[in-house]
């Protein structure tokens, strides 16, 4: 059986919700954090971080059709709140045939777009088995005594600036639903991942490898890692996104998710507000 639509969304936009929203007070007024639950989606912003992926509205279309009004919301949240830049990302089946002119009513652009990925758990499957990564890797939790020094590692691997924003994924080390791993090198954090466990899906959310310590199977053995606890959690469903890369180009965490069994569900077009949009 497919995962639902439905349930492919909200473990991504409640995983990205607690991500951002539940963080510790002094990250939020650093950073200038707000979010909303609108429409039986979630929109979270960000006024003193630069423009990043976080800044997203998830989830939509689901409990409220998609129309006019409610997009015009979502806008006026991120205006209200000096967000930026904002990404509405919406499945493709949700879309509301005027699409084209709400869109262009609240002056959402188009930009690039992500896959939409998901495997199905089956209780007779075994465990995974991911390749061994290079000598002198390994995978381990991460608990709060290195959690600092875990997101460190983890923010430099996907190009963040230091400070609130890179420090983010340590907040959210130990909270109910998340498990998060380090990739190590000998005793050096060099990259690692997180999942987020709701009901009867999980979300793999977000993995990366500092440059030096790429294509050595690192990646690939913290996927299974966070495979292991979906499974270990009882889930059915695992549920990932990865960006769609230009013609000619390679997405090496598309490979590596393809390998690990997850299939692409449908790409996902982000839609881009700007404060200076209509």
């Amino acid at each position: 059986m497919q995962i639902p639509v439905s349930v492919a969304e909200q473990v991504e936009a409640e995983a990205n919700w607690e991500y951002v929203a539940t963080a510790a007070e002094p990250i939020r007024a650093e950073l200038g954090i707000a979010s909303a639950r609108i429409g039986g989606g979630t929109v979270v912003s960000m006024s003193a971080a630069p423009p990043n992926m976080f800044i997203r509205a998830l989830g939509f279309g689901v409990d409220e059709p998609i129309t006019r009004d409610l997009v015009a919301e979502i806008c006026d949240f991120y205006r209200a709140h000096g967000a930026p830049k904002a990404t509405l990302q919406l499945a493709p089946s949700v879309l509301p045939p005027d699409w084209a002119d709400i869109r262009a009513a609240t002056g959402l652009v188009p930009g690039g777009a992500w896959f939409k990925l998901a495997r199905e758990l089956k209780p007779d499957d075994g465990p995974d088995e991911a390749p061994a990564p290079a000598d002198g890797m390994r995978v381990d939790p991460v608990t709060p005594a290195d959690a600092e020094e875990w997101a460190t590692a983890y923010g430099e691997a996907f190009s963040r600036p230091p400070g609130a924003f890179a420090q983010l994924p340590a907040a959210g080390v130990g909270r109910p639903g998340w498990q998060s791993f380090a990739l190590r090198h000998e005793d050096e954090v060099v990259g690692g991942g997180s999942v987020f466990v709701r009901g009867t899906a999980a979300h793999l959310f977000g993995a990366a490898v500092l440059p030096a310590h790429r294509n050595k199977g690192g990646q690939s053995a913290v996927l299974a890692a966070r495979i292991a606890v979906a499974r270990a959690a009882g889930c059915r469903w695992v549920v990932a996104e990865t960006y769609v890369p230009d013609p000619g180009k390679h997405n090496p965490s598309l490979a590596n998710m393809r390998r690990a069994g997850l299939e692409v569900l449908y790409q996902r077009r982000n839609w881009i507000w700007e404060p200076a949009a209509a």
